[in-house]
């Protein structure tokens, strides 16, 4: 991330690969669970969660047609 730390809990823009005419962008909660290795962390599992509970979650895998394209960090105000 580029404001280092975690991603986990933030809420990102992704881009869904899937069928066309689908729609394509979407906001999820990134949440991830991590294990250590002799190198560091890893990934065990990211999941991407809707704000709408009559959607279902993403895993974020090697398969997945997903990618996360944007991360909200502030809600910018208009100047009136």
């Amino acid at each position: 991330s580029a404001l280092g730390g975690s991603r986990s809990g933030r809420l990102v823009l992704v881009m869904n690969y899937g069928e066309p005419g689908e729609n394509r962008l979407t906001i999820k909660r990134y949440t991830s669970k991590k294990r250590r290795t002799d190198e560091g962390w890893e990934h065990d599992r990211i999941t991407l969660e809707p704000l709408n509970p009559e959607y279902e979650a993403w895993d974020l895998d090697e398969n997945a047609r997903l990618a996360v394209i944007g991360e909200f960090v502030a809600v910018l105000e208009a100047d009136d």
